[in-house]
């Protein structure tokens, strides 16, 4: 019995053992991932916090890339005019047009940067945030299930030392009957000795 009950406890330790090995290293996996991602969280939210200022050159620094493309493609969209088109007014327009194109799409570019900055701070805010609250909830997890393993296994202890108490209860319950009764027959058995003697 007592031997079934270690058998049990030391599967019970083992699997606890197990378990916060397993919590400890979900933990830390889950605060390698949040590593890897915050530097790409922080550079978007040092764009997105350039473009909300508002401030023309920080804007324009800020957008600076994709202004360029748009350059790019009205020069090129001129290029396609001058060698295509005949010359004369028809070509002078399209160059014009191409022009105030590229104008005006340079001008909803940061328009509309401007305004779409701010839902998109507070949409990274949101995810960093539950990015830090997912590392939390793995780590609390995978500790409740230790935790509940060590539970278990005090239980388990507990229990073990409850029926070891009331084995050795029993044994000290038995041996005090047989000795009272060891008792009685004696103190029973010098009076009938006694009367015999007188006899």
């Amino acid at each position: 019995m007592g031997k079934g009950n270690s058998s049990t406890e030391n599967t019970q330790q083992q699997l606890t053992n197990e378990q916060m090995s397993l919590a400890d290293q979900q933990n830390q996996r889950a605060q390698q991932l949040f590593n890897l991602s915050l530097p790409g969280y922080k550079t978007a939210e040092n764009f997105y916090s350039e473009l909300a200022s508002g401030n023309p050159s920080i804007m324009a620094a800020a957008l600076a890339p994709a202004q360029g493309e748009i350059s790019k493609n009205t020069a090129a969209t001129k290029a396609n005019i001058l060698a295509n088109a005949p010359r004369g007014g028809e070509q002078q327009l399209a160059m014009q047009e191409a022009d105030i194109a590229g104008a005006s799409q340079r001008s909803s570019l940061a328009s509309n940067a401007f305004l779409s900055s701010f839902p998109a701070l507070a949409n990274i805010a949101g995810s960093t945030g539950g990015l830090s609250v997912n590392s939390v909830a793995n780590a609390i997890a995978s500790f409740g299930g230790a935790s509940s393993s060590n539970q278990a296994l005090a239980q388990e202890q507990q229990a073990s030392k409850e029926s070891t108490m009331g084995f050795a209860g029993g044994l000290l319950g038995d041996a005090a009957m047989i000795g009272g009764t060891v008792l009685t027959g004696g103190a029973a058995a010098a009076p009938a000795a006694a009367a015999a003697g007188g006899k």
